[in-house]
């Protein structure tokens, strides 16, 4: 007695299939042999036009860049700590330049898709979302308003007094609603408790050349995800000051690479730290 057994259809031609490949090929050289006969030319200069039509529409399809990421930050004087505005900001990857406003402030968008949040902090730095002009109030916990600002305008950026160490709340006021963010200081440096998520995942590096008259020129390489920096410029009628108290901890070398190091020599390789272990 015969049992039916459920089976699958069987499909010859799956995508991706070895009979597939074939096919496709055998069609390709039948196209070819139909236009070798109808214009006289051999067989293979036909698949090398073939294959030419092809390959210069692909070459024209924009493709979208491999990193995108958010990089914001401030910059001041190593020396006395102000914020140095005008900074030129070149992506070197891109060719793209940027400046930073009055209070040092820059932000730069490569490639984002994804609505990032609202609002961040960066080295007491606030930045706004770019299409939303805002007014923003710093108040403690007990209702004591420490700051109070007019609209900063459109994708506004303020730069946040010093607070004492402690939690506060920012009130971020727009014509449609008000928001309240919770911020954390350590008395040095302020911090949004809801930051942004960075992402953890290591893209491809790029380089970020920051550069002003009077100032010696500095470089930053960033990793292909959202970042914030802080770039300490040093004056160069400052230039005996201690650059090494302006260097970011994870990329301290690179930066010793484009500025002078006291002896305004330049172009270091590498530094060398002597010290006694008894003092």
């Amino acid at each position: 007695m015969w049992k039916l057994q459920n089976k699958k259809p069987v499909r010859y031609f799956e995508k991706g299939s070895l009979r597939f490949q074939i096919a496709l090929f055998y069609l390709f050289y039948r196209v070819a042999q139909l236009l070798s006969v109808l214009f006289h030319l051999n067989t293979m200069s036909v698949f090398r036009l073939i294959f030419l039509f092809i390959l210069i529409p692909v070459s024209f399809i924009p493709r979208q860049s491999a990193a995108q990421y958010t990089c914001l930050g401030r910059t001041s004087d190593l020396a006395f700590g102000i914020p140095v505005k005008d900074v030129a900001i070149l992506h070197k990857n891109s060719g793209n330049t940027i400046t930073s406003d009055e209070n040092g402030a820059f932000s730069m968008n490569f490639g984002v898709t994804e609505n990032n949040p609202r609002y961040q902090i960066a080295f007491n730095m606030f930045f706004s979302a770019p299409d939303e002009n805002v007014s923003i109030r710093i108040i403690t916990t007990d209702g004591k308003t420490l700051l109070q600002t007019g609209k900063l305008g459109t994708g506004g950026r303020c730069l946040l007094p010093e607070l004492i160490p402690g939690v506060y709340l920012m009130q971020v006021m727009t014509e449609k609603q008000n928001e309240v963010l919770k911020l954390f200081s350590s008395g040095a440096e302020i911090t949004l408790l809801q930051n942004m998520e960075t992402d953890k995942s290591t893209g491809t590096s790029d380089t970020l050349l920051f550069s002003k008259e009077g100032y010696y020129s500095s470089q930053v390489v960033i990793h292909g995800k959202d970042t914030a920096i802080h770039v300490k410029l040093l004056a160069k009628a400052a230039n005996d000051a201690n650059y090494m108290n302006g260097l970011a901890d994870y990329n301290a070398f690179k930066l010793l690479q484009s500025s002078p190091f006291v002896t305004n020599q330049g172009e270091v390789e590498s530094v060398k730290f002597i010290y006694n272990q008894r003092n």
